[in-house]
């Protein structure tokens, strides 16, 4: 069985979103340290509900 390139290049897109995806949270929490400002409360506002 041969995987043509169209196949395997979107192959390689979609595990390019789910590394992206999944490695997200982790990256934003990063990026985010001050958790004690409004935008934060703002922005993760719904989690708590």
């Amino acid at each position: 069985m041969t995987l043509l390139k169209v196949g395997y290049d979107l192959m390689l897109e979609e595990q390019r979103v789910r590394d992206d995806f999944r490695n997200r949270p982790y990256q934003l929490d990063k990026e985010v340290s001050d958790k004690t400002s409004l935008l934060y409360a703002e922005q993760t506002q719904f989690l708590t509900q």
